[in-house]
C-alpha cells in the first residue's frame, strides 16, 4: 500500500518525467531592429509573421538555436517581401485628445473636456467626446469604441438572425491579432 501511495504522490506511476522546455528565447536581427527572430522548440518550420500592433517581424525559429543561421537565411531571402508587408500597414491612429480617427466610415474628432462624465459619440459635430484624466484618456476611448462596435454588431445580427429564424445567445467584441470573427451555430 504505502508503494501504491508513493507512485500516486509523483503522480508517475512508472513513467518518466516530462522534461522542461527551454525558455523561449528572442533576438533582434543585426540589420533591421524591426525584425525579432524566437526560438520555439515545438515549432516544425520556419515562419514569418508581422505584428501590426507592434510595427515588427516575428521569424519563428524551429526547434533548437542551431537552426537560428537558417531562419536569418530565410529572412534575407524575404526581406523584399517583409518591407512591402511593413509599408502596406495602416498608419496608427493612437487616442489622443484633439486626434482624429476612423469611426463608421468618417472622420471623428477625440475631444476631451474634462475629467468627469460619461463619453459619448456626438454624431452632428463629427466628435467623440471622452471626459478622462490625460494618463487614462485612451483606455476611455478603446472602451467607448468597444462599446459602439458591439451595439452595432448586435443589431445587425439580431436583424439577419431574425430574418434567417435564428436565435443568438451572445455577441462579444474583443481586441484580437489573429481571430477577425467567429460564429457558433445559432439557435433554432
Amino acid at each position: 500500500m504505502a508503494t501504491f501511495f508513493s507512485k500516486l504522490n509523483t503522480g508517475l506511476l512508472g513513467k518518466k518525467p516530462k522534461t522542461k522546455l527551454p525558455e523561449i528565447s528572442r533576438w533582434v536581427d543585426d540589420h533591421d531592429p524591426r525584425i525579432f527572430y524566437q526560438l520555439r522548440p515545438r515549432a516544425k518550420r520556419i515562419t514569418i509573421k508581422i505584428d501590426a500592433a507592434k510595427r515588427e517581424v516575428v521569424a519563428t525559429v524551429p526547434r533548437n538555436a542551431k537552426n537560428l543561421p537558417a531562419t536569418k537565411r530565410f529572412v534575407a531571402e524575404k526581406y523584399d517581401w517583409i518591407l512591402v508587408q511593413l509599408e502596406a500597414l495602416v498608419p496608427p491612429q493612437p487616442f489622443v485628445d484633439g486626434g482624429y480617427i476612423l469611426f463608421r466610415g468618417e472622420n471623428y474628432r477625440l475631444v476631451c473636456p474634462g475629467p468627469r462624465g460619461h463619453p459619448y459619440v456626438d454624431i452632428e459635430a463629427k466628435q467623440i467626446i471622452i471626459p478622462a484624466r490625460p494618463d487614462t484618456f485612451s483606455g476611455r476611448a478603446k472602451r467607448l469604441l468597444i462599446r459602439e462596435a458591439r451595439e452595432a454588431l448586435s443589431a445587425c445580427s439580431y436583424a439577419h438572425a431574425h430574418t434567417l429564424g435564428r436565435g443568438i445567445e451572445k455577441i462579444s467584441v474583443r481586441d484580437t491579432a489573429s481571430r477577425w470573427g467567429s460564429c457558433l451555430k445559432g439557435t433554432p
